[in-house]
């Protein structure tokens, strides 16, 4: 001990450590075992093995697991698996044989039809059985009797409860509608709470902020969650209802409901009765969507419909171009006014310069052979009485290179170019056909339409004035059809 110490003394205590991979360790490569010198050698260190090596460990072992004699249950001389099988359940734990009492209770259990409950020589058809065989709960089921395993146990409660809902669908819907009605109360309690329009808060005399001191966290988290449920849409949770999720400590010798199956049954009843009580109350208040459309439309027809002594644009055009004719006629001076031939004795061409009242035989001859002799002249042309002064000639153009010819100019100086008359004489048979086979050709036939008679409510774009437009014309051929009917039967009678 002395020397120990002396090495430790001069070379230290410190020796390599490695880690369970025989590689040494990264963080502590070495460490300090001096604190081992003072401690003594456990006694089962010098204690010699029962087994040297690992094979006479594993022979022994192997040696063990055989069965013995008393095993052999047939008393065939065969610890067959059969015998095996049965002397394990009878057998001690960690016991490979049985004794004198094990072996009485091994006889009269076999006697009793202990062994009737296992099924023996499965193994010999392997993974090519048809059926799958199994034991459950003391019964073994095959291909044909899975019902055995009933008579182990007792009917289930919920077997007798009848359901709300006979399918899927009819529960489907049931939770839709309540859905559907929730959420409309959900959002008119919204709109309530959050109007679109709000008056416009005043500013806050102090911008800091609230003092929480002497106040309670638990009172804090009760107001988060208040307005967090608001903000929700939840109600408000009652006091009552609080204390009634409260667990009590209280001992309860004869409780109103016994099992937990009774208590969740009484409260989903009750649940179900409070969810059909408002439905009920709100059935009472709710409005379909088709209705609210309805009078959402019947408001707008309302409110868009003209007031008395409207106008439309083109008679609001007309007042305003009347108003704007009488203010220039008040601000503004009088025009000039126009010749009239109203208050003159005669007609109008009669005071014109150089008109002659009765003119001279020779021109009126004269006329009358010109007319003769010019098919285009109209019937109808006036005759003019020949200027006095002679037409002054136009002189010729520089653009010219040949001489200007003379011009044509009729009694009164003006130039005229004459035509085939538009309108024909009528008398002609063959040209009377052809003129009118012309003008009927010229126009054609309009296209009717079924909506040509239509009322023009029927075209709104209001649809509510077309629904009633509509069921106008319903009851209009209903009640044709049935003046038809009874004029038909009166023809018959």
């Amino acid at each position: 001990m002395d020397a120990l110490q002396q090495a430790i003394d001069r070379h230290g205590a410190h020796v390599p450590n490695y880690n369970i991979f025989g590689r040494q360790h990264s963080r502590v490569p070495h460490k300090d075992q001096g604190r081992l010198i003072n401690q003594r050698p456990h006694p089962k260190w010098a204690n010699q093995p029962l087994h040297s090596t690992q094979d006479e460990l594993l022979s022994a072992r192997r040696a063990e697991r055989l069965p013995d004699s008393s095993y052999d249950v047939d008393g065939d001389g065969v610890v067959s698996h059969a015998d095996y099988f049965i002397s394990r359940h009878f057998a001690e734990p960690h016991s490979n044989r049985l004794k004198t009492g094990d072996r009485a209770k091994v006889v009269d259990a076999l006697e009793a039809g202990w062994l009737e409950k296992f099924s023996f020589g499965h193994d010999q058809s392997g993974c090519h059985r048809p059926f799958p065989v199994y034991q459950k709960q003391g019964k073994i089921i095959t291909v044909d009797n899975a019902n055995a395993v009933a008579d182990n146990f007792p009917p289930h409660p919920i077997s007798s409860v009848v359901p709300n809902y006979h399918t899927v669908g009819e529960m489907l819907a049931a939770r839709k509608g309540e859905l559907r009605n929730a959420g409309h109360t959900m959002k008119m309690k919204w709109d309530e709470a959050n109007p679109g329009m709000v008056p416009e808060p005043q500013p806050p005399m102090n911008l800091t902020a609230p003092n929480l001191r002497g106040r309670r966290w638990e009172d804090r988290r009760e107001e988060r969650r208040a307005e967090a449920r608001r903000d929700a849409g939840l109600e408000e949770e009652s006091k009552e209802l609080r204390a009634s999720h409260e667990v009590k400590g209280e001992y309860v010798d004869e409780p109103t409901y016994k099992t937990r199956i009774a208590l969740e049954q009484s409260r989903k009843a009750q649940l179900c009765s409070d969810l059909e009580a408002t439905r009920q109350e709100a059935a009472k208040y709710h409005i379909p969507l088709s209705i609210k459309y309805e009078a959402r439309d019947e408001e707008i027809f309302q409110r868009n419909e003209p007031k008395p002594g409207a106008m439309t644009l083109t008679q609001l055009k007309i007042q305003r171009k009347a108003d704007r004719f009488q203010a220039n006629l008040r601000t503004e001076k009088s025009p000039p006014e126009a010749p009239t031939f109203t208050g003159m004795d005669g007609a109008w061409w009669q005071h014109r310069e150089g008109y002659t009242h009765e003119p001279s035989s020779e021109i009126l001859k004269k006329k009358s052979v010109d007319r003769a002799k010019d098919p285009l002249v109209k019937i109808n042309d006036i005759v003019h009485h020949p200027r006095s002064r002679p037409i002054p000639p136009e002189p010729p153009r520089a653009s010219d290179s040949t001489a200007w010819p003379p011009k044509e100019y009729d009694e009164l100086g003006q130039r005229t170019l004459k035509g085939f008359q538009i309108e024909p004489n009528r008398g002609h048979p063959v040209l009377d056909t052809l003129a009118d086979e012309g003008r009927q050709n010229s126009v054609h036939q309009a296209i009717e339409l079924s909506t040509d008679s239509q009322n023009l409510d029927a075209l709104s774009s209001f649809r509510i004035i077309r629904m009633r437009a509509k069921q106008a014309d319903v009851q209009q051929r209903e009640r044709l059809a049935a003046e038809i009917a009874e004029r038909q039967q009166a023809r018959r009678v």
